[in-house]
């Protein structure tokens, strides 16, 4: 009966280690219910970082709606004003350059104006390592970020 224990300790650690391993490395990820994301030929892995999601309904950060998408394109602004302000608390516990890194899961369907404002903002809340959330066009479909910064 030891040696059974023993080995099923074994298994455990070792299914442990390779499911760690598994998402460490970028082969998960997680999008947003009602988004869409586009395919790209991307190769970088995906970088911890806060999500702005952007469906042709609202724009949420980490899960939470901060504007709907009808309200934030007719706005005459560029700035889509609620996200700015949370980006700015999400900010308050910046950690350097880890603490400019921004995730945007848009949806394939949305219009590039509704996009070009959601990062617009994000750069002006200091955000300056916005990455696009894609999904990889290989057999694995997995997700991936494509770095938009310079």
């Amino acid at each position: 009966m030891l040696r059974m224990t023993a080995l099923m300790d074994i298994f455990s650690t070792l299914l442990l280690f390779l499911l760690k391993s598994f998402v460490a490395d970028g082969q998960s990820g997680t999008v947003t219910p009602g988004v869409t994301l586009p395919s790209s030929i991307a190769q970088q892995s995906p970088a911890d970082a806060p999500v702005v999601a952007v469906t042709e309904e609202f724009i949420s950060l980490e899960g939470e709606v901060m504007a709907r998408s009808s309200d934030a394109k007719r706005s005459e602004a560029l700035q889509v004003e609620p996200l700015y302000e949370a980006l700015l608390r999400l900010r308050a516990g910046d950690d350097g350059e880890a603490g400019r890194r921004l995730v945007v899961q848009g949806d394939r369907g949305i219009e590039f104006r509704l996009l070009q404002r959601v990062m617009y903002t994000s750069q002006r809340a200091g955000f300056t390592r916005v990455s696009l959330a894609v999904i990889q066009d290989d057999a694995a479909g997995r997700v991936v970020h494509e770095d938009t910064s310079p």
